[in-house]
């Protein structure tokens, strides 16, 4: 199915569901810079001074201590994006505008 992603700051894309992989999608394409820029805000409103987890996610993106990272930004936003193609693939649309886009659940790709 072909799904159209209208965004708010980036001009819209078009993917093929039937042969998209998100491992390989662009990092200068439209999808990835969106997800990328919910990730940058979901990670600096989360570890900011007095965020309860905020230690906790800085070690999972960062490591902590002897221990390196359990998470990539890369491959959270890659989730990110498979999330956001799921959510409008159940909703059947084809089109997928700001509005939608804002109620998707994409975070939940990077805990």
């Amino acid at each position: 199915m072909k799904l159209q992603f209208l965004f708010p700051k980036y001009p819209s894309q078009t993917i093929d569901t039937d042969f998209y992989d998100s491992t390989i999608e662009y990092t200068t394409s439209s999808l990835f810079q969106y997800v990328e820029d919910r990730f940058n805000e979901w990670f600096d409103h989360n570890t900011q001074d007095g965020s309860p987890m905020g230690k906790d996610i800085c070690g999972w993106y960062y490591g902590e201590g002897d221990q390196p990272a359990i998470f990539s930004k890369t491959g959270a936003i890659q989730e990110g994006i498979n999330i956001l193609i799921e959510e409008a693939l159940e909703l059947n649309k084809r089109l997928i505008t700001p509005q939608d886009l804002e109620k998707f659940d994409i975070e939940c790709a990077f805990e």
